[in-house]
């Protein structure tokens, strides 16, 4: 087979973001045709091929890569060989398989491999876009980890409070960082009952139990960590961590409670929760989400025979925006875009950024012609809207919409965003700034 290189457009920008990847394929034109492309997407690829597990295990080894891209087919060395290396390699480095044929068996086999996504060969438009999507979420990945990681030194520079109380629950001993953490002066608590100045009047009863003794015996968390609502002397409840173990003093049994406030941690775990499941730039449900919510829906829709149909939503033209007035602009249009969007769709409905400037929304209880209708009009609201920008003067946007519909469009999660992509696609080649229904076919 010959290469084909595809000449650059008029309008194709020269290459701004270097890519490094590591190609595991047995054709030299697959990487040639590869690398011809990405030029035309605005990358200045290097791609290195291998097709043997040796010459891949020395190539991580020996080199950064920013993404892998393995062919499931190869005569030598599988897809699903490639991957394995991969895990037992321990890295995390975006993985997208490419095939010839893939069915949802296989699609399912190589994602619970490792892999981040996979492309049939014959709809290779959609390998550039998640090249994309897959490379800010890689990103993403590098930012939840370096908060983590700050998270811990946090924790480890914190000044923990330390509490003593005897086998009544009378405080004994109170150390600064406790009225730093709790509000309570050391005067005012000694020989004050500790749950009357840290347990919440709804937690007493427990924390008796749980915390003091009764004769000898220790309570039940003695010995352990554990988090529970702390109260404040301004009042107000908070949580702390709590390491509880005892202590003698003059034939008496006394607890020991070392405290931590971890009022931060939980903010930082809140938002890490909200980073896992939620694109950060719009707010909507990143793509893994979108597409467990798009399951639940879908397996209810099936199970009480409802109607469900899904949109696939494209900004027309982003790229330009992009190039002409920076990526700052066109966060800022694709913030107003998400306000908009979000007004336009129902409580019910589930909106979802799948990458770029593309998102999907699915829409419960909708049979195909009402989305159509639905579509139709967000179509008109966005070429309506007027998107101001903090730099530049408001412009106007226009979206192609694509909408599939249960059963007539597919029957899985897969087939639905297929299927509406396509559509949105046709939307596209019939001129942009429309909504197309999918053809009642098999995806």
């Amino acid at each position: 087979m010959n290469s084909i290189t595809y000449p650059l457009s008029k309008d194709a920008a020269p290459p701004t973001r270097s890519l490094r990847i590591l190609l595991v394929d047995d054709s030299e034109d697959e990487r040639l045709l590869l690398e011809d492309e990405l030029h035309q997407e605005g990358y200045d690829p290097t791609i290195r091929r291998v097709e043997t597990a040796e010459t891949m295990q020395a190539a991580l080894s020996e080199e950064e890569w920013d993404l892998l891209i393995v062919d499931y087919v190869m005569p030598r060395f599988s897809g699903l060989a490639a991957l394995e290396l991969y895990r037992r390699l321990e890295l995390d480095l975006p993985v997208i398989v490419v095939s010839g044929q893939m069915g949802e068996e296989i699609a399912v086999e190589v994602m619970r491999a490792g892999a981040k996504d996979y492309i049939i060969k014959q709809n290779r438009s959609r390998l550039f876009p998640a090249i994309a999507r897959e490379l800010d979420e890689y990103q993403d990945r590098l930012a939840r980890r370096e908060a983590e990681q700050k998270l811990g030194i946090i924790a480890k520079s914190a000044h923990d409070a330390i509490v003593m109380w005897d086998s009544e629950g009378l405080i004994k001993f109170w150390n600064p960082a406790a009225t730093r953490i709790f509000g309570w002066d050391e005067e005012a608590v000694i020989g004050i009952d500790i749950e009357q100045i840290l347990i919440p009047v709804e937690d007493r009863k427990t924390a008796t139990k749980r915390f003091s003794f009764l004769a000898t015996a220790p309570g039940e968390m003695i010995g352990k960590t554990i988090e529970l609502s702390a109260l404040h002397k301004q009042g107000h409840q908070f949580p702390i961590e709590l390491s509880l173990s005892t202590f003698h003093s003059h034939g008496a049994l006394g607890t020991i409670g070392i405290a931590r406030d971890i009022s931060d941690r939980k903010r930082m775990e809140q938002a890490l929760e909200e980073l896992a499941t939620h694109d950060s730039l719009t707010g909507f449900y990143n793509r893994t989400e979108l597409e467990t919510q798009l399951r639940n829906e879908l397996n209810r829709a099936l199970r009480h025979q409802r109607p469900l149909s899904v949109f696939f939503l494209d900004l027309d033209h982003f790229k330009r925006i992009n190039d002409r007035f920076g990526h700052q602009t066109g966060d800022e249009l694709l913030q107003s875009f998400a306000d908009l969007l979000r007004r336009a769709v129902r409580n019910v409905d589930y909106i979802g950024r799948y990458g770029g400037e593309e998102f999907v929304v699915i829409l419960p209880e909708t049979p195909p012609r009402q989305a159509l209708e639905i579509a139709k009009r967000l179509v008109e609201s966005v070429m309506a809207y007027r998107f101001d920008t903090s730099g530049e003067k408001s412009m106007t946007l226009t979206v192609s919409i694509g909408i599939s519909a249960l059963p007539d469009h597919g029957v899985t999660v897969e087939g639905l965003i297929n299927a509406a992509d396509m559509a949105m696609y046709a939307a596209k080649r019939a001129g942009r700034n429309r909504a197309c229904l999918a053809e009642s076919a098999d995806y």
